[in-house]
């Protein structure tokens, strides 16, 4: 049985909703791949990364796929979430998926221009993982510009980590609600049968 809300990792819940949601996809593709954490026993059928170390076939940017529209059954993307704090111009640390420059304006429409390119190579559908939260004391609902962009999903799953909540050295009083979850964003273009 899969819930609404569940406590483990990303690799059960993308377990689970592929599982409930996409039983009949054939082929999966992790545009964002990274340290794998997306899978456990099973793998995606294709993976991306940007840095070609940790790419497990295609080496490519996200918001540039080199796929053709729905060429595969379910996309599941875990677009970065915090701007780069970084100074420098964009070199190879920037370009981590966890570094977007721009700031959160950055980040927001990286993502946005990642969310249209994952749903133009889905056939059936995109899994979409996000954190809202707050930076530099304003929020940040990623949740948001995912339906502003893709429009109504058709279900979602709220992950609760299991693992302590990360501070930052610089993070002195708390002065905003510590996220400890994540929501999986799910659309589905056509319906089970």
């Amino acid at each position: 049985m899969l819930l609404s809300s569940m406590d483990g990792t990303s690799a059960d819940a993308v377990s689970g909703l592929l599982r409930v949601l996409f039983s009949d996809a054939k082929t999966t593709f992790d545009p964002t791949y990274g340290n794998g954490n997306f899978w456990n026993e099973t793998q995606p059928t294709y993976a991306a990364d940007i840095l070609p170390a940790r790419a497990r076939q295609i080496v490519a940017d996200y918001r540039a796929l080199p796929l053709a529209a729905r060429s595969v059954d379910v996309v599941i993307f875990d677009p970065p979430f915090q701007p780069s704090t970084s100074r420098r111009q964009a070199g190879e640390r920037e370009l981590r998926f966890t570094h977007v420059v721009g700031g959160v304006a950055g980040v927001r429409a990286s993502i946005e221009v990642g969310l249209r390119e994952c749903a133009r190579v889905a056939r059936l559908g995109l899994i979409v993982k996000v954190q809202d939260y707050i930076h530099d004391h304003k929020p940040v609902w990623m949740s948001r510009w995912v339906w502003e962009t893709l429009g109504d999903p058709y279900d979602f799953l709220t992950l609760r980590l299991q693992c302590p909540k990360m501070r930052a050295s610089n993070w002195k009083d708390q002065r905003s609600v510590w996220r400890n979850h994540s929501t999986f964003w799910v659309y589905r273009w056509r319906s089970l049968r």
